[in-house]
């Protein structure tokens, strides 16, 4: 996985990992919003947003540990 521009990224609201200021974060695209940290939405009275990413890239599968805790 490579950062791509974030003008490529995904505008469907699935979740991504961004470069804002610097930091790297979980995010999402909110359609009418803008780029939002995962946790938040606009209707929070707290928190950043919209954000102005610059880079984008997919978010990584979960470790494979992980993965078979969940499927027991």
């Amino acid at each position: 996985m490579n950062w791509q521009p974030i003008e490529s990224a995904p505008l469907d609201g699935r979740h991504v990992l961004i470069v804002d200021d610097n930091a790297v974060s979980e995010a999402r695209y909110i359609e009418g919003e803008g780029w939002y940290l995962a946790q938040n939405d606009p209707t929070d009275s707290w928190g950043p947003g919209p954000l102005q990413p610059t880079y984008w890239m997919p978010m990584p599968d979960p470790p494979r540990a992980a993965v078979e805790v969940t499927e027991q």
